[in-house]
């Protein structure tokens, strides 16, 4: 084999494998201590809540019914990327509106 510098039993190294799967675990460390929630999820929930505000703007039910079904499909993508970076979907936001009577 070829030379080292120094006594080769005193270095103490964990194989290649083993050595990426711990930076990988301590990058999502840091991702889930530092930022709550991934940049990409963020902005699905503002795209969610333009369409929101649109639908409660709508002249038409078939406007407002697409606005809320663009808005539910965005809240869907948010939930998806928070899955793949591996941080809890936050729990749902109260709705501010009353309730109607039946």
């Amino acid at each position: 084999m070829g030379s080292t510098i120094g006594n080769s039993e005193d270095l103490i190294q964990a194989p290649i494998a083993e050595r990426c799967v711990r930076s990988r675990l301590q990058r999502k460390e840091k991702c889930m201590l530092g930022v709550p929630h991934s940049v990409k999820a963020q902005a699905y929930r503002r795209k969610a809540a333009m369409c929101q505000s649109y639908a409660a703007c709508a002249r038409s039910d078939t406007d407002r019914a697409q606005l809320l079904r663009m808005r539910d499909g965005c809240l869907r993508l948010a939930a998806n990327q928070d899955w793949l970076d591996g941080l809890p979907t936050p729990p749902p936001v109260a709705a501010l509106a009353l309730a109607v009577p039946a």
